[in-house]
């Protein structure tokens, strides 16, 4: 609903009909709830995109309950939750629960998706992002290659989006130290 909206009044007539989704599936059968989760991730994307973090964690945390009922762990949109939730805490600056929802994230990314994916990279990119912020530098700069390696297989060497990976990976070199090879990274 919210992808279709643009700005804050329409984010809240889209948070107002995810409610009535939201409320409208909530007595149904079970073969609904799945339904329910969408609307709860949904609203959580509004609630992201508004700036309110904390409702848009709770929403995505609900949908995520809900789909481990019905789903498989590696089903696509447990690690679509996951990442979600992951990106979340990122973003409030909870690095080490970032972690534990990006990391199974990025396992069933792999798995469904295969290593050379748009899919793994993003999760890959936040993966490194939480290393970095928790000051564990070697494990930042594996997942920052991985994410530049990834985005060089699927874009090729001269695409935009490698700028924001030779960037962060340079920054994170710098701060651990190689500062060489940091300066390297921003050639």
């Amino acid at each position: 609903m919210a992808l279709t909206f643009k700005d804050s009044t329409q984010l809240d007539s889209a948070l107002i009909l995810e409610d009535i989704a939201i409320d409208l599936l909530k007595e149904g059968p079970d073969h609904l709830q799945l339904l329910r989760a969408k609307a709860f991730y949904q609203s959580g994307e509004t609630f992201r995109r508004k700036g309110d973090y904390f409702y848009s964690l709770d929403r995505h945390l609900t949908a995520l309950d809900i789909r481990s009922k019905y789903l498989s762990k590696d089903h696509s949109d447990i690690a679509t939750s996951n990442h979600s939730v992951g990106a979340i805490y990122l973003m409030i600056g909870d690095h080490r629960k970032a972690l534990k929802y990006l990391e199974p994230a990025l396992a069933s990314k792999i798995i469904l998706y295969g290593e050379n994916h748009i899919e793994v990279d993003k999760t890959c990119f936040n993966v490194a992002v939480a290393y970095y912020c928790l000051k564990n530098y070697s494990q930042a700069k594996k997942y920052f290659i991985k994410s530049e390696d990834i985005r060089r297989t699927i874009h090729g060497p001269n695409h935009p989006s490698l700028a924001d990976s030779y960037s962060a990976t340079g920054t994170m070199l710098i701060h651990s130290g190689e500062i060489e090879d940091g300066l390297e990274e921003y050639k």
